[in-house]
């Protein structure tokens, strides 16, 4: 292991930023950031809800050097597309893991979840233990103790009816002004980062 003076370090501007890249689940075209040393042990770090993948780069600059971190943006978030013919249930975004891991020919893997991205993790190692080598989880379940679980038939016919109501979403035009401004905001992240700031650090 690494001195603590040594994860410390600064990351020169070269390498600070990590690479974009994308897969597909679901007829979905999914982002995330790939932090390089793809010949160290895999790190999946999963955020919550209304959230994004770069919110992770504090502490993906702090591990890459010890692994090979991958950090997605759920579907609906960051610059992940939206569920438009699909839905935004956990079972959705588990499946949307296994994708992620296929996509990177990953067999097993480091998770770290927070939030609703805990619940994603645990849900996915318990259905796939050979495939996490460790799990982490931060302020995240899956069950509420005591909660009443409705019948199957309900179930079903109202996950029909949120799929529906998600095909017919249009995008605002509100959205289409956020969609636009990823690039300013993915170079301001940048510009941050390479002054040793982030959102935990603020500007001086």
């Amino acid at each position: 292991m690494s001195s603590s003076s040594s994860i410390d370090a600064p990351v020169p501007p070269s390498v600070a930023d990590p690479a974009d890249r994308f897969y597909d689940s679901q007829g979905l075209h999914l982002h995330y950031v790939d932090w390089g040393n793809e010949t160290a042990p895999p790190l999946i770090l999963i955020h919550g809800g209304r959230d994004h993948c770069r919110s992770w780069d504090p502490v993906a600059l702090k591990l890459r050097a010890h692994f090979h971190v991958l950090v997605p943006d759920l579907r609906g978030h960051g610059d992940s597309d939206w569920a438009k013919g699909s839905s935004y249930s956990i079972s959705d975004y588990v499946y949307d893991l296994t994708r992620l891991l296929r996509a990177e020919s990953v067999h097993q893997a480091a998770i770290v979840g927070h939030s609703m991205g805990g619940m994603i993790a645990l849900i996915h190692a318990g259905a796939y233990p050979d495939q996490v080598s460790r799990l982490a989880v931060l302020d995240g379940v899956t069950v509420v103790p005591g909660s009443p679980r409705k019948p199957i038939h309900k179930r079903i016919t109202e996950w029909v009816s949120q799929l529906d109501k998600i095909a017919e979403r249009k995008e605002s035009r509100f959205q289409q002004r956020c969609r636009g401004g990823r690039a300013n905001f993915r170079a301001q992240h940048a510009a941050d980062l390479r002054a040793g700031t982030t959102p935990c650090q603020p500007r001086r």
